[in-house]
């Protein structure tokens, strides 16, 4: 009996021959899927944004999603033109949110390592506001991987 239990532990333990390869389009549609999130959630800050008679930018409404307020979440968001201050989530804290060189009339998606222990995924546009002559870029991130 002992030694039919051992032989079927053993069986057991044996590495599956039936390994499951992922599909390299079933990744792509899982990318294209995930940043057509961010464009959404970039698209409803753009559409929340506006211009005041200061010249500064605000928010009609806020982020719906929480997790743009929690510190750390990964959710950030940043507004920003020359010769003006940042406006950013209130979850990114006391950190700056670095953005590439470029500026971009499309929504660009990108990854970055910015912040140790927290790859990102970003999404980026640069926009005309209505009431003002000055182009605003429009960053959005969410965690890659696990989330909090």
């Amino acid at each position: 009996m002992t030694l039919l239990a051992a032989a079927m532990l053993a069986l057991a333990m044996q590495p599956s021959t039936n390994v499951e390869t992922v599909d390299p389009s079933a990744i792509g549609n899982l990318i294209g899927e995930y940043d057509a999130q961010l464009d959404a959630a970039l698209f409803a800050l753009i559409a929340s944004a506006e211009v005041g008679r200061d010249g500064e930018v605000f928010l009609k409404q806020a982020m719906s999603d929480p997790r743009f307020l929690k510190p750390n979440s990964g959710y950030y968001w940043k507004i920003s033109s020359e010769n003006q201050d940042d406006f950013r989530s209130r979850s990114l804290w006391d950190r700056k949110l670095d953005v590439r060189g470029e500026q971009s009339l499309q929504p660009i998606h990108y990854n970055s390592n910015q912040f140790s222990n927290e790859p990102l995924r970003i999404v980026e546009q640069t926009v005309l506001l209505p009431n003002s002559k000055m182009r605003w870029r429009f960053v959005l991130t969410r965690p890659l991987g696990k989330q909090k």
